[in-house]
């Protein structure tokens, strides 16, 4: 079993020459692996996919080596594991899927909604069109990781939080892990404590007492309290060609997502879709609100007419769901998917144009 860092970058260097140049042990200490990270560790058929887009993305989409040692480094990190082992499975599933693209593409202030231009996740090249990958989940994930920190400063005793999962990874960052060593000194026995800027509740009971933690469990509830997720980084939307945002999950990794029982994930992943291209393209909210880093006076509106799509990729099973924006700026048919995706449509991808919905 491997259970310490250095080991599992042995491994990764035993599938890849390119992550072998990073020489990471000599700029990593080695510790023993905690939490999700002995599962991937232990996991041969992850590790290949990992060094797989790894040595894809160096060697054929313009990842420079800086770029391949700050997302391989940052999977070696619990906090953010997850958003660089979504990152790279996506990456790796478009490569597989003929949809080849140009990796970490620098845009100006004319391109995207970011008044200082940015650099996105990626461009396609059998179809003129741009996309950037944001980790599905992501809160969920960090919240079964807060709770983990807790943990070892409330032995015997068990913790539950309950609250919206639809929250900025950077207000989990600040509110929840910035406040551990506040909260050392308020939780014990009986006790709940709020964090009111997430809207999170944490209960500590005797492990005699049955704790349940609550979430969304309903489909559409869950569709409508994340509706403005996929606008929390719109300074990356492009203004002048198609958008795709391409949201990869992992179930093994995210209880949220564990079950597609009586197809829910696929119906909250819908109804999501539809939310953002049918309610928020008359939404007048300013866009500020969710990125502040945003040209000032956009609305939200203004935004959901830049994402022609909406890519929901499963990486435990390389299923997919594409959702395409009837009210668009940017239209995209079924035949410009054709183009991106090389006239193969990956046989485990699903495609929904709300057609027949658009009201």
């Amino acid at each position: 079993m491997i259970s310490s860092l250095h080991k599992l970058i042995d491994e990764l260097e035993s599938r890849s020459s390119n992550i072998t140049s990073m020489g990471l042990k000599v700029k990593i200490q080695d510790d023993q692996l905690t939490g999700k990270l002995i599962n991937l560790a232990n996991q041969p058929g992850e590790l290949d996919r990992i060094s797989r887009s790894v040595d894809g993305l160096m060697q054929s989409s313009g990842f420079s080596v800086i770029d391949g040692e700050h997302v391989v480094r940052n999977l070696l990190t619990d906090r953010h594991f997850y958003g660089s082992f979504c990152e790279l499975g996506a990456y790796d599933w478009l490569e597989r899927n003929n949809a080849t693209h140009t990796a970490q593409v620098a845009l100006g202030s004319q391109d995207v909604l970011n008044p200082n231009g940015c650099t996105i996740d990626g461009q396609f090249t059998n179809y003129d069109a741009y996309f950037d990958i944001k980790g599905f989940g992501m809160q969920a994930y960090l919240m079964g990781l807060f709770k983990q920190r807790l943990q070892p400063f409330l032995p015997g005793l068990t913790i539950s939080i309950d609250g919206p999962l639809d929250v900025a990874v950077k207000d989990i960052e600040k509110y929840a892990f910035g406040t551990i060593g506040q909260l050392k000194a308020k939780l014990s026995v009986g006790s709940t404590h709020q964090i009111g800027e997430l809207g999170w509740s944490i209960k500590v009971a005797t492990p005699q007492r049955v704790t349940i933690s609550e979430h969304t469990s309903d489909p559409y509830v869950f569709a409508e309290q994340n509706r403005y997720y996929p606008f929390k980084t719109s300074r990356q939307f492009t203004r002048k060609a198609p958008f795709f945002l391409v949201f990869p999950y992992s179930s093994q990794f995210n209880s949220m997502l564990a079950s597609n029982v009586f197809d829910m994930t696929d119906i909250a992943l819908r109804a999501l879709a539809r939310r953002v291209f049918i309610q928020l393209t008359s939404d007048k909210t300013l866009l500020h609100k969710h990125d502040s880093q945003t040209s000032p006076g956009l609305t939200v509106a203004d935004a959901a007419k830049l994402v022609s799509a909406l890519l929901f990729i499963n990486l435990d099973n390389d299923g997919a769901w594409l959702f395409l924006n009837p009210r668009a700026e940017h239209k995209l048919t079924k035949y410009h998917i054709e183009q991106v995706f090389d006239f193969t449509i990956p046989v485990q991808m699903g495609i929904e144009d709300f057609e027949h919905d658009n009201y």
